[in-house]
């Protein structure tokens, strides 16, 4: 499961929370929900659904930069092989 859907999961319930436990927990899946009941709170639940979201958009920036500098280098090029003689002969 991706951290994104994990985080995303995390901002429903505690319930959803304990969905996630598994491995070597050894309390049962009700004794966690009630232990996680009040401790994992509302804005706790905000910020695990607004993470992904700016992941997402970082990422999308990330993409957008690394075309453009993509772009500029490639039309600064021509200019730069002009200057410089081939070594092809």
């Amino acid at each position: 499961m991706s951290a994104s859907r994990v985080l995303r999961r995390l901002g429903r319930s505690p319930k959803a929370l304990a969905d996630l436990a598994h491995g070597t927990i050894d309390a049962s899946h009700s004794t966690l929900a009630e232990a996680l009941t009040g401790r994992f709170e509302e804005h706790h639940a905000f910020m695990c659904r607004m993470l992904p979201d700016t992941v997402d958009h970082l990422t999308a920036r990330t993409a957008g930069v690394t075309a453009a500098t993509r772009c500029s280098v490639e039309q600064s090029a021509s200019p730069l092989q002009r200057l410089v003689p081939s070594r092809r002969a």
